[in-house]
C-alpha cells in the first residue's frame, strides 16, 4: 500500500519535530484534525508511525530525545527569554532544584546575581555551571541516563526524597493544547515527578517549539504546576494555572 503525497508530509514533520498533536498536525499542514487522524490510522498500520496520545510520533523516535548539546542549540533566544523571566520569581535567601533539561541551565547565570541562592541538580553540566558562577551548588549524584551529563536511579530518587526546594524549574518536550504536559524520555519524566511532588512552588518552562507537541510519556498537566513561563503566548492553552508570557507580568 503507498502512501500519499500529504501523509508523506506528515511523516517528514513528525521526523523534524519528533512528536505532533493531531491539532498541531492539523495546522501545518492545513488539513482537518478528522483528516489527520484517518492519515496517522492508515500510516500506524502500514508501521510508519506510532500514535500517542493526542497525537503521533516515529517509531524510532519512542523513549528518546535529543542529546544535551543539541538541546542546548534548539530555541535559544527563546530558552534566554524564559530563563530571564523565570528568574524573577526566585528571591534572596531561595533553595532552587534545577531538572536535566537544558532550558533550566539557562537560568544560571540570573540565579548567580540573587544573593545567598543554594542549587540543586541532576544535571552534572548544570552543576559545574552553578560553581562557576559562583553558587552555593549541590549535584544530587546517581548515574548517568542513557550516557548523558544527566543522573537518575535510586541514589538520585533518594537524594530528591531527601529535599523540600522552595522552587522547582523544569522543563519537557511536550506541552498540548489542553495542559497536558509529556516527555518522550521515561527515567528523566519520572525524576521529574519525584521533583514536582517534593518542592513548594514548581515552575513549567516551555518554548513555543514545544506547543501542540504530546510525547509519549505523561508528566503532569498544568493544573497541577504553580506557574508556567513562556516566550510567546499559547492563546488556544486551557489552564488554570498562572502563565508568565511577557517580561511586565
Amino acid at each position: 500500500m503507498s502512501i500519499t503525497e500529504r501523509q508523506n508530509e506528515i511523516i517528514e514533520l513528525l521526523g523534524r519535530e519528533g512528536s505532533l498533536s493531531v491539532a498541531r498536525l492539523a495546522e501545518l499542514t492545513y488539513i482537518s484534525p478528522s483528516s489527520i487522524r484517518r492519515d496517522l490510522g492508515r500510516l500506524e498500520q502500514m508501521g510508519y508511525v506510532k500514535r500517542t496520545h493526542g497525537g503521533a510520533t516515529l517509531p524510532h523516535m519512542l523513549g528518546r530525545a535529543p542529546s544535551l548539546p543539541n538541546r542546548m542549540q534548539e530555541s535559544v533566544g527563546a530558552k534566554r527569554i524564559i530563563a530571564r523571566r523565570a528568574a524573577a520569581l526566585v528571591k534572596e535567601g531561595m533553595s532552587v532544584m534545577l531538572d536535566a533539561s537544558s532550558t533550566s541551565s539557562y537560568l544560571v547565570p540570573h540565579l548567580a546575581r540573587i544573593k545567598d541562592v543554594t542549587v540543586f541538580t541532576n544535571n552534572m553540566a548544570t552543576a559545574m555551571s552553578a560553581i562557576n558562577h559562583g553558587l552555593n551548588a549541590y549535584c544530587l549524584g546517581g548515574s548517568s541516563i542513557g550516557g548523558s551529563v544527566a543522573l537518575g536511579g535510586s541514589i538520585t530518587e533518594s537524594a530528591i526524597a531527601s529535599l523540600t526546594p522552595d522552587l522547582l524549574f523544569f522543563s519537557s518536550r511536550g506541552l498540548s493544547e489542553d495542559g497536558l504536559i509529556t516527555d518522550p524520555t521515561e527515567e528523566e519524566n519520572h525524576l521529574r515527578k519525584l521533583m514536582i511532588a517534593k518542592a513548594k512552588k514548581s515552575v513549567f518552562l516551555c518554548d513555543g517549539a514545544k506547543f501542540g507537541s504530546v510525547c509519549l510519556h505523561r508528566l503532569a498537566t498544568l493544573d497541577e504546576i504553580d506557574y508556567a513561563v513562556f516566550d510567546q503566548p499559547f492563546p488556544t492553552l486551557k489552564t488554570k494555572a498562572r502563565i508568565i508570557e511577557s517580561d511586565t507580568e
